[in-house]
């Protein structure tokens, strides 16, 4: 009997040491977003109170002003295209990443929308960028910006909505990933795995930007990025993203919803819900698009943004 105690003790401390180094293997946290690193990454920073965020700002400096807020999971750069074009066009253009991705700190705080809507407004501040100002919201983006427009209406000339975030997920799914232990072992060996292999289906047709998860994956290298992932999903609830539209009704500047007619991570079905807290707002489809019609459809996409924001107030 003692040996049988003993050899079930020894297999458990083998299976225990296997899983811990499957999940070794599997973590790609291996770099710290620090100083050192930004000297090789390059690019603009600012130290906020929450942290270091990483942004670019460039264009003429009297012209008029574009801010652009991504989503959930893809930092910055996926407004690539977009920030090109209105640079060129005489824009002076504002994009960042949110906390927790791209560059950008990952602190070790909640993050829910005060966190974000905070992180624009002091970044906006700090830069002294002139007001009032056009503002776009992709995504997670969307309530974000739309509670920012609400809470500082009159640095906001302008506001656009792509694909916005209308319907929160359940979060039940993500609580046993916040646990100690197997929480830890199966957000790093199968949830994270999957956030990097759904990345596709953003894309009506992922074959249009084939290193479109390549890029994605390079983040998800520096420590605390699981760990902002979890966080945001665990507080989805509180952007009321319905509720931040909603409020949107009682200010004066234009509102536009852009949608492409192929979104699957964001149905374009949800449109509907949102019209109807927004019955002011316009809705400009984009066929044959998913859920990122800047990265996807952008011949298509930024000549419409242009439209919007060029009509005369």
């Amino acid at each position: 009997m003692k040996k049988l105690a003993i050899f079930i003790a020894l297999l458990a401390g083998l299976i225990f040491m296997g899983l811990g180094g499957y999940q070794w293997l599997k973590d790609p946290e291996r770099k710290d977003m620090d100083q050192h690193a930004r000297d090789l990454l390059g690019g603009s920073y600012l130290r906020l109170s929450q942290g270091v965020v990483h942004y670019e700002l460039d264009g003429p400096v009297h012209g008029e002003t574009l801010v652009l807020v991504h989503g959930f999971s893809v930092p910055g750069y996926i407004w690539d295209n977009t920030f090109r074009y209105f640079t060129d066009a005489g824009y002076r253009v504002l994009r960042f990443d949110l906390y927790g991705r791209g560059y950008s700190d990952r602190p070790d705080v909640a993050y829910d929308g005060a966190l974000f809507v905070q992180q624009l407004h002091e970044l906006v501040t700090a830069l002294e960028l002139p007001q009032p100002f056009n503002l776009v919201g992709l995504s997670m983006g969307g309530p974000i910006a739309a509670r920012y427009a609400h809470e500082h209406a009159p640095s906001v000339r302008r506001l656009a909505l792509v694909a916005p975030l209308t319907v929160v997920p359940t979060t039940a799914q993500v609580r046993p990933l916040t646990r100690p232990l197997l929480g830890n072992f199966l957000a790093t060996t199968s949830f994270m795995p999957g956030l990097l292999a759904g990345q596709s289906k953003d894309l009506a047709d992922p074959q249009r930007v084939p290193d479109w998860q390549q890029r994605f994956a390079e983040q998800m290298e520096y420590r605390g990025f699981r760990r902002a992932i979890l966080s945001t999903i665990e507080h989805l609830p509180d952007l009321d993203t319905l509720g931040a539209y909603e409020q949107l009704q009682r200010q004066r500047f234009p509102v536009r919803l852009f949608w492409g007619t192929e979104d699957r991570t964001v149905p374009l079905a949800h449109s509907e819900q949102l019209l109807e807290v927004l019955p002011r707002a316009e809705l400009i489809l984009i066929p044959d698009t998913g859920h990122v019609p800047m990265v996807e459809s952008f011949e298509r996409f930024n000549p419409l943004l242009a439209e919007f924001l060029s009509v005369s107030d």
